[in-house]
């Protein structure tokens, strides 16, 4: 007989009275990344459905632990089963969204399916708070785990002055990774500079895969076959390979590389196709490799290799260290010409998947339609769902922050990762972080705490448009934002 299990798509987490239902990536059958605050009774119900049962005897115990009669247990599943669209229901005051197929019919029970959830994960206490943006505990922390870096990159976006603090030793490494994991932070990252160049960075993805993690792996070193191996054997690492053009010149003048580094790619892509991995590449697309004739030789040349299974172009943004943007860019109206046309290449490689990123354009900081944008804009989750780890142990809300004293809450060496999560500064930082005797315009506005818990703004975009002193004006997007002090934007 067919059974019912949670959809192994979705994710469920307690927070507080509430839980969180998500999704950690671009799901098979979802549209997009999914997230939202549920009632602990919806996590409770969804623990029974794991595909061990029948789908009879999943709703009998089901509706045994909710002391509810079967019919009426058979109803209020049936509105989560094999669901074609997200949908909405209302508890209390609130409506509380769900995706769609949370719940899917299988064909058969299997006795082998791992149990996901009890219903004793999600015990609480009191109303379910589906208000407050910021999480107990972060479910996603990016470890920056070293400065140090094989190339020069013109574009950087890192704070390479990092490079020389004090690392975490790997015992402080391990109990950061054990913290997360016991409190349900669902992703880790490694990130960089080049992770690879980390001494023992063979154990901390061996310690992040041993926890259930999946790290993304990005790299623009030409790989010994020891480290492919490596990467290989583990299975659960993500890699991607950055990679702007083949043309020699290009290259040297962009990241700074001898003109040996594409044929010494070429070997490693050659390698990594025979050891049938998957990696994506990406492309950060500068004045310098956006020309046509160079970006079809570039997909011509990554389309070789089956190990390659997406690419990502991505124009080039502007960097808090690097003070070059200027030259590194085109007008947004070449750059828009860039990525239509990128995309109409894209047909010619059906095994690949060609994605586009977007990027600033002034029309969004100085325009009429400034009010409509920015009620529009994207929620920051930096300080609100995740964290980010600096080498030397410092813990920040976003990764291009690195050690602005503003935004650093803590260190992992003095205190536990929810010590710092949940310390005076991260919440004051959340609710109110206007400074005294400030001259931001957010310092007056009626709206200024609704703002700033609900969506919030986003910390790098401040910096780049007025500077690091001026760390708590108005997110630039803001109709009420004086006009930015220097430019980020493509014109």
């Amino acid at each position: 007989m067919k059974s019912v299990v949670f959809n192994p798509e979705y994710h469920l987490r307690q927070d507080g009275s509430r839980v969180i239902l998500f999704s950690d990536a671009e799901v098979s059958d979802a549209s997009e990344e999914w997230f939202s605050f549920i009632h602990p009774f919806h996590a409770m119900m969804f623990s029974f459905f794991d595909g061990q049962r029948t789908y009879i005897e999943e709703l009998e115990q089901c509706a045994t632990f909710f002391n509810i009669p079967f019919y009426k247990m058979e109803e209020i599943v049936n509105r989560f089963l094999n669901k074609q669209h997200w949908f909405t229901i209302r508890s209390g005051n609130h409506l509380m969204n769900f995706p769609k197929n949370v719940l899917l019919q299988v064909e058969q029970r299997s006795q082998e399916a791992k149990k996901r959830y009890t219903p004793n994960d999600f015990k609480y206490i009191g109303s379910p708070d589906y208000d407050t943006i910021r999480l107990k505990y972060p479910i996603s922390i990016n470890m920056e785990l070293t400065m140090k870096c094989y190339v020069n990159c013109v574009y950087c976006y890192a704070n390479r002055n990092l490079r020389d603090r004090a690392m975490l030793t790997m015992s402080e490494i391990r109990n950061v990774i054990t913290q997360a994991k016991q409190n349900g932070v669902f992703n880790i990252d490694v990130n960089g500079g080049d992770v690879l160049l980390h001494p023992n960075i063979k154990e901390i993805l061996q310690e992040l895969v041993n926890n259930g993690y999946s790290p993304l792996v990005s790299t623009k070193a030409i790989l010994t076959k020891d480290m492919m191996d490596y990467i290989v054997s583990l299975k659960k690492v993500r890699m991607q390979i950055s990679l702007d053009s083949v043309n020699k010149d290009v290259l040297h003048k962009l990241i700074g590389v001898p003109d040996s580094y594409i044929t010494d790619m070429s070997s490693m892509l050659e390698y990594l196709s025979k050891k049938q991995a998957k990696i994506q590449i990406n492309v950060v697309l500068t004045k310098y490799n956006s020309s046509i004739v160079g970006i079809k030789d570039l997909l011509d040349y990554i389309a070789k290799y089956c190990t390659v299974k997406e690419v990502r172009f991505s124009p080039c943004g502007c960097s808090l260290y690097k003070k070059n943007f200027e030259e590194l860019v085109l007008s947004s109206k070449q750059m828009q010409i860039v990525l239509t046309k990128i995309e109409e290449l894209s047909q010619n490689y059906p095994n690949l998947k060609i994605k586009v990123s977007s990027f600033d354009k002034k029309s969004e900081y100085i325009s009429d339609t400034k009010e409509e944008i920015f009620q529009g804009r994207a929620l920051c989750t930096g300080g609100t769902r995740t964290a980010v780890l600096l080498p030397n142990g410092d813990m920040t809300i976003c990764e291009e922050l690195y050690d602005n004293p503003h935004f650093v809450l803590g260190n992992v060496r003095k205190h536990t990762i929810e010590e710092i999560w949940n310390s005076p500064k991260a919440v004051e930082l959340y609710k109110s972080p206007i400074k005294e005797n400030s001259t931001s315009t957010c310092n007056k506005c009626i709206s200024q705490h609704e703002c700033r818990t609900k969506i919030g703004v986003c910390w790098k975009l401040v910096l780049m448009a007025y500077g690091t002193e001026q760390w708590d004006y108005p997110d630039p997007r803001c109709p009420k934002a004086p006009l930015p002090f220097n430019r980020f934007y493509y014109e």
